[in-house]
C-alpha cells in the first residue's frame, strides 16, 4: 500500500495563525520603526483628548456714536461730526434741495453731499436708490449722498437706504449704503447712518 502524506486540518490551521502572527509582528516592527515607539505607544493606549474649542473671530466692534453724530463703517469707521456752521450750505428752491455738510472723526476730515435734484417737495425722507446720472445736481429727481474724504478726494455715492431733509432744512439724517466711485474695484464701500447738519 502506497503511504500517503496527508495535511490534517489542526495542522493547517496552525500554519495560517503562524502566518497571521508573523504578518502582525512585521506590521508592528514597521509601525514602531517609522517614528517614535515611545510616543506611538503612548498615542495608541491614551485616551483621545478632547478637541479644543474653536471660537469664530468676533466682528470688529461698531463705535457707539451719539445721536448728533453720523457713524461711518466697512472702508471708515468712526463718529463723526459736523464742523460747519454756515448755513448758507444748504439751499432749498422749488424743486431742489442741496446741502453739504463738513464732518470730522479722529482720524479724517469728509464732505457730505446730500440732494434731492427735482422731486423736491419740503421737509421729509426721501428714498435712496444707485443713481441715474453719474453726478450730484444732474436734475434727475432722484435723492443722492455723497462722501469725500477731503485728505486724498477718495468719493463714495449712495446706492440704497433714505435720505431725511428736518423741518428748518438745514439738518437732518440718512441711512445709507455707498458704493466707491472710482476704478479700483477691490475698495470697500461704506455705510453712513445718523445725523448731517450744514449750520
Amino acid at each position: 500500500m502506497p503511504v500517503r502524506d496527508e495535511v490534517q486540518p489542526s495542522d493547517l490551521r496552525s500554519g495560517w495563525i503562524q502566518v497571521a502572527v508573523l504578518a502582525l509582528a512585521a506590521v508592528v516592527v514597521l509601525w514602531l520603526a517609522s517614528g517614535d515607539p515611545g510616543a506611538r505607544f503612548k498615542a495608541v493606549f491614551s485616551p483621545p483628548k478632547a478637541a479644543a474649542a474653536v471660537t469664530a473671530p468676533s466682528p470688529p466692534q461698531a463705535p457707539t456714536c451719539s445721536v448728533q453724530q453720523l457713524e461711518l463703517s466697512l472702508f471708515f469707521t468712526g463718529c463723526a461730526d459736523s464742523t460747519g456752521k454756515d448755513t448758507d450750505l444748504c439751499v432749498s428752491k422749488p424743486g431742489v434741495f442741496q446741502g453739504l455738510a463738513y464732518l470730522r472723526d479722529r482720524h479724517h476730515t469728509y464732505l457730505l453731499y446730500v440732494e434731492v435734484d427735482g422731486g423736491y417737495h419740503g421737509p421729509d425722507t426721501y428714498p435712496l436708490a444707485p443713481w441715474p446720472s453719474p453726478g450730484l445736481g444732474a436734475g434727475d429727481g432722484v435723492a443722492k449722498v455723497a462722501l469725500r474724504e477731503a485728505t486724498s478726494g477718495a468719493l463714495w455715492r449712495s446706492a440704497g437706504g433714505w435720505l431725511r431733509v428736518d423741518t428748518r432744512e438745514t439738518s437732518g439724517a440718512v441711512r445709507a449704503g455707498l458704493v466707491y466711485d472710482g476704478a479700483e474695484a477691490t475698495v470697500l464701500g461704506l455705510k453712513a447712518i445718523g445725523s448731517w447738519s450744514c449750520g
